[in-house]
């Protein structure tokens, strides 16, 4: 999970219903899925 999608590569929308919910109970919203490189895949980005 990442704040920003600026080092991502393969960004698309995320069109689903999932949210994050830290650990001071906070829900955040996920907005977008990207790559960070082969070995770290399907990274959510959730501007906090």
């Amino acid at each position: 999970m990442t704040g920003s999608s600026e080092y991502l590569r393969n960004l698309h929308s995320y069109h689903g219903n999932q949210n994050i919910q830290i650990a001071d109970g906070n829900v955040l919203s996920i907005t977008n899925v990207g790559d960070l490189n082969s070995d770290f895949r399907d990274v959510l980005v959730s501007p906090g």
